[in-house]
């Protein structure tokens, strides 16, 4: 696993955000996502609403363990906020991870 996809996991276990990894054009850029549509039968393409990409921020992580909604918040800001649809099947939707609890 990359070290980004293993920081988008921490991102996702330690806040309330979901992260969306998308493959462009060769190169994967990730985003926190207030909501995604994937594509059905009737809608040829998936939609991305309010994201916002953090594949700069992920750098910024460093060897943290984890992180907090306000730590994600401080580095969000300025980042441009999008609305945008594409049509491949190359994401990856990371919704909650949570740790292994005794049941």
């Amino acid at each position: 696993m990359n070290e980004e996809i293993k920081r988008c996991r921490i991102i996702v276990a330690s806040t309330n955000y979901q992260v969306l990894v998308i493959k462009e054009f060769g190169e994967f850029k990730y985003y926190i996502v207030d909501s995604f549509y994937p594509k059905t039968i009737n809608n040829p393409y998936n939609e991305v609403m309010k994201g916002v990409e953090i594949t700069s921020v992920l750098g910024l992580m460093g060897s943290m363990s984890s992180v907090t909604d306000n730590w994600v918040d401080e580095k969000k800001v300025g980042l441009p906020v999008e609305d945008f649809k594409f049509g491949h099947d190359e994401w990856v939707w990371l919704i909650k991870i949570e740790q292994n609890k005794k049941i």
